[in-house]
């Protein structure tokens, strides 16, 4: 972690999540949770991605530790729509969104066997359902639903989640509530 982030969570114990979700972005959410295990942490969700992985893990350690609050203020897709979702309590400002798709492999090194494909179908496909489960902790719909929106996405692109939406459908808070809850 660098100074300035260093400074952000020791000051005001808020992130900002890299725009990619990487190694470094699993070390920024795992030393926070280290140095605060009881705090409240504030995490601001805007990115592209990442690694599905690093995201489940996180995702993991976020709800072990119980205080994330996650806060939309653009576009959070794919990994960080995940990450968005894995926090306890969540705020959304007026123009943030989710944004949903299939997960996918670029990586192909291995020839190109069926036993190769297979393993690489498995594990997309239960990256889909780990998302589909953490999307679904966070919403009035159930993973099921999730698995639908997921399939369906654009094979480029998402499918987006506008704020309004996001409030109607429990997701989030608008963000002006946590000025008001802070104060009381």
């Amino acid at each position: 972690m660098d100074s300035n982030r260093r400074e952000l969570l020791d000051h005001h114990k808020t992130i900002i999540l890299p725009e990619n979700i990487d190694y470094s972005a699993y070390e920024l959410i795992a030393e926070a949770a280290i140095l605060y295990p009881a705090e409240p942490i504030r995490m601001f969700c805007a990115g592209a991605g990442g690694d599905c992985d690093y995201t489940l893990a996180m995702a993991g350690i976020i709800q072990a530790h119980g205080k994330f609050t996650g806060l939309l203020a653009g576009d959070a897709v794919s990994s960080h729509a995940v990450l968005f979702a894995a926090c306890k309590r969540r705020y959304v400002y007026p123009f943030g969104r989710i944004g949903i798709h299939q997960t996918n492999y670029g990586g192909l090194t291995a020839p190109l066997t069926a036993t190769v494909l297979n393993e690489r179908m498995a594990d997309l496909q239960r990256s889909d359902m780990a998302y589909a489960e953490l999307l679904a902790s966070a919403s009035t719909h159930n993973a099921t639903w999730w698995v639908n929106v997921i399939v369906n996405a654009p094979v480029v692109g998402f499918t987006y989640f506008i704020a309004e939406w996001l409030v109607m459908q429990g997701m989030a808070q608008p963000v002006a509530w946590l000025a008001l809850e802070e104060a009381n």
